[in-house]
């Protein structure tokens, strides 16, 4: 299988793709607890709770329903339905608690925008 391309990904809010988004990170966790006994002399680590996080970073557009569906659910303490896809077809995808948004206008760029994400249930993998 050929290497994918960045510029094939997206993000969306359930099927909608949320404009003037150019970057995306998703972080999967599994938390560990050490099943070791007296006699063993190796960790025996099992994984417990498992975890996913992310960030969706762009360009503000004000005029972008996704963007504004975003800063609603972090001041309303609402989930939204988040896809992270890898490609036109495969993505990730669970629903998350929106828990930061930041902003840093400067003279001379585009105002950025960073929406941090944070799951609640489980994270379901391309099929």
């Amino acid at each position: 299988m050929a290497g994918l391309k960045g510029y094939s990904g997206s993000f969306r809010i359930a099927a909608t793709a949320t404009g003037d988004i150019n970057e995306y990170s998703l972080d999967i966790e599994a938390n560990t607890e050490d099943d070791s006994e007296f006699g063993d002399a190796w960790e025996d680590p099992s994984i417990t709770q498992k975890k996913w996080s992310g960030s969706v970073k762009g360009k503000i557009n004000l005029d972008d329903t996704n963007q504004a569906a975003l800063q609603a659910a972090l001041l309303g303490g609402t989930t939204v339905a988040c896809r992270f896809y890898t490609d036109g077809t495969d993505y990730y995808s669970g629903t998350g608690l929106i828990t930061k948004m930041s902003i840093s206008p400067a003279v001379n760029n585009l105002i950025p925008v960073e929406f941090a994400v944070m799951g609640k249930g489980a994270l379901t993998p391309p099929s």
